[in-house]
């Protein structure tokens, strides 16, 4: 019987660095990676595409925003510590947007888009994990 579903993690970085300030990313903005991580994402969903259309085979191309969780490094890590310390920051000059999602969320989201029942016409799923609970939008 073999795999029917692959489910591919890919990357919000994907649809680009940055968005106007009213419209965040969605599913039908058209791909514009700008780094070597995002377009080696774009190119590898490009890949499963054309697996795809030969084969049959369903693919789930999930595209979160930061991650975070137990753990977490990076920028989110500072900004907590900088957040345990109570220190008043100027959040009200910053008009700086962000999505994130929690890493027991994404894997709850990831299992849904591993059991779900697709419709046969669509071969690629592009779930924009931005809010939980996340919104599943299909695309050929």
């Amino acid at each position: 019987m073999g795999v029917k579903r692959l489910v591919f993690v890919s990357s919000i970085k994907v649809n680009g660095e940055q968005t106007n300030a009213t419209q965040p990313f969605t599913e039908l903005d058209e791909p514009s990676p700008q780094d070597f991580y995002s377009i080696s994402k774009w190119q590898a969903e490009q890949a499963l595409w054309r697996i795809a259309q030969e084969t049959g085979l369903e693919i789930v191309v999930v595209r979160p925003p930061l991650v975070y969780g137990s753990g977490v490094k990076g920028n989110f890590a500072q900004m907590l510590a900088v957040a345990a310390k109570h220190i008043p920051l100027p959040f009200a000059s910053v008009h700086n947007r962000r999505s994130l999602i929690y890493l027991g969320n994404l894997v709850d989201a990831l299992i849904a888009c591993s059991t779900h029942l697709l419709p046969q016409a669509r071969l690629i799923w592009y779930v924009m994990v931005r809010m939980f609970p996340p919104r599943i939008c299909c695309a050929n």
